[in-house]
């Protein structure tokens, strides 16, 4: 990830307030770096498993126009599927890198668009990078899933 210095304090972390004593720079909460421009985006992966099925080593390729930062996971997406998917079953789920070792439930890691799972801390994925992850049906049933992986693609500051 590419950092900028922050504007306001130079990079220097701190700046002076009104009573001349230092204090974290409010910008860049004491980083040094500005964040960069935040816009909201969904990668979306839909899949159809059949009984005890297991996907490995699935990817969704982001954009290489920004890096992305992963803060929600959620079943299904009305905006795509009208009525969203409903899942059937119990699926397992592994995400690589910043995320699960182990395939966990994916009730325990992935919510719905009323109450979506909050990733916390956020999985960072630089631009032209993926999001990796395994799939297990665990239903003995045929399950299509839809998986959205929402958070921010994250684009460098503007410069005056």
């Amino acid at each position: 990830m590419v950092e900028y210095p922050c504007t306001y304090c130079n990079g220097a972390r701190v700046v002076e307030n009104r009573a001349q004593q230092l204090q974290a720079c409010p910008i860049c909460e004491g980083t040094g770096f500005e964040p960069g421009e935040e816009r909201f985006f969904t990668y979306i992966y839909q899949v159809t498993l059949t009984a005890l099925q297991v996907l490995l080593n699935q990817r969704i390729v982001t954009n290489g126009d920004a890096d992305f930062r992963i803060k929600l996971n959620t079943h299904g997406h009305g905006r795509l599927s009208h009525p969203p998917i409903q899942q059937r079953g119990t699926v397992l789920f592994k995400l690589g890198r910043g995320g699960t070792n182990d395939r966990v439930r994916d009730s325990l890691i992935f919510g719905d668009g009323s109450l979506p799972f909050i990733v916390v801390p956020h999985i960072f994925i630089p631009k032209g990078g993926s999001i990796g992850f395994d799939l297990e049906d665990v239903s003995n049933a045929n399950n299509t899933i839809q998986l959205a992986f929402s958070g921010a693609k994250v684009y460098p500051p503007r410069r005056a």
